[in-house]
């Protein structure tokens, strides 16, 4: 696919994306990996992460969500040994609100059970798991929220999605979105015209002299780094952005129920200039070709994390090297940066 190609196609979707106006609704989505599927609306984005797949209703990587897994070979119940091997390790302000019990709806049983614990040393997440045998395997349906602070998922959607689930059956026409499978991309079935992937693909090269670049290659857009940032960074990537986060302060908020932790800087495009409205930005250019707008953002307070001294080091450090990365950004049909 061209570079025009690739942004003629993807330019609307990039206004949605920016400006946080996604709206799915009615969806049957396959998840290959688990041997299911489910119908889910009221829901903004859908990712798959480390094997779960996350429906956020509110904002996109953050609390509130419901989150589905699926454990092999285990058998119900299940509860009391999930509390005690994954749930008290992580969080030892852990609280069992209600259950472990039995339930049954829409014809399903499943073992259910609440818990309730901090995160970010202020927060307190209200986290409820359905359980379900499905053959060998055991579905496990998450719903995560801090009802203090206004972050609820709509009323009944994690019922509603586990309620949902039946074992795979036909083929792909009979799925809006498939997920997982020897790819595991999003694909929706009812689209003839290959999805825009925009940020979402790079390449990384080891320049030889100490430094690595990301080129991603459908925007022609690179940046260039010590091997220290290359080595304790990731990039998380959208159509329409590419964050760069340090690995260690991300994966620690992860933990924790935070997905949007150990943020050092983004790149971004716009068709508009609603982008000038983020904090920290910079203008990078308009690519007259394109007709759209390059910038970059950074963080206007502190993203690392700060429950481990050394994770919180190593943050301040790559942090203070970010002005030095972005000078390194170049963008096809951008001249010079601004």
């Amino acid at each position: 696919m061209t570079r025009r190609k690739f942004m003629t196609i993807s330019l609307m979707i990039a206004v949605v994306m920016l400006t946080g106006n996604i709206s799915v609704s009615a969806d049957t989505i396959a998840l290959e990996d688990y041997g299911i599927s489910v119908e889910a609306e009221e829901y903004t984005s859908l990712r798959e992460d480390e094997g779960f797949t996350y429906l956020y209703t509110m904002d996109d990587q953050s609390i509130p969500y419901v989150m589905i897994g699926c454990y092999k070979g285990a058998t119900l119940p299940i509860a009391d040994d999930f509390t005690e091997q994954i749930m008290q390790p992580e969080y030892k302000d852990l609280q069992v609100v209600e259950g472990p019990k039995m339930e049954t709806h829409e014809g399903k049983t499943f073992e259910s059970i609440t818990y309730s614990y901090t995160i970010g040393d202020k927060y307190t997440v209200l986290d409820n798991r359905l359980f379900s045998q499905n053959g060998k395997n055991v579905v496990m349906f998450a719903s995560k929220e801090v009802p203090d602070q206004d972050y609820k998922n709509p009323d009944n959607f994690l019922t509603e999605v586990a309620d949902s689930y039946k074992p795979l059956a036909g083929g792909g026409d009979d799925y809006q979105i498939i997920l997982g499978g020897t790819d595991n991309q999003t694909e929706a079935a009812s689209d003839s015209e290959a999805a825009p992937s925009g940020l979402q693909v790079y390449t990384e090269s080891d320049n030889g002299d100490g430094t690595y670049t990301y080129y991603f290659t459908d925007c022609g857009v690179s940046v260039t780094m010590s091997e220290e940032f290359y080595q304790n960074t990731r990039v998380i990537s959208e159509i329409a952005t590419a964050t760069f986060v340090h690995r260690d302060s991300y994966e620690a908020y992860q933990k924790e129920g935070m997905r949007e932790g150990g943020r050092l800087f983004t790149i971004g495009y716009s068709v508009d200039s609603e982008f000038m409205e983020y904090p920290g930005y910079s203008y990078l250019g308009f690519d007259e070709e394109e007709c759209v707008n390059w910038y970059t953002s950074v963080p206007t307070d502190y993203t690392g994390y700060n429950g481990d001294a050394k994770i919180k080091e190593e943050f301040s450090q790559l942090n203070a090297s970010v002005p030095e990365v972005l000078e390194t950004i170049k963008v096809d049909g951008i001249e010079e940066k601004q």
